[in-house]
């Protein structure tokens, strides 16, 4: 699961060092929110990630 982490992670990153949209990383989310929808432990990883990526892109708009 470590490395399901890792990727997740490295995808949402490289999505915003290369500039993509709010609303593109937004789906990025809820794509893997369906992918692992019935792992608790993935999806409050997901729920951090969101928090991390998207609410701090949506306060400096």
């Amino acid at each position: 699961m470590k490395a399901e982490k890792a990727k997740i992670q490295g995808a949402l990153q490289t999505c915003l060092d290369a500039g993509a949209p709010l609303e593109f990383l937004r789906q990025m989310i809820s794509l893997f929110r369906r992918k692992w929808t019935g792992s608790k432990i993935m999806q409050k990883f997901i729920d951090d990630m969101e928090v991390r990526y998207i609410t701090s892109m949506e306060v400096e708009e």
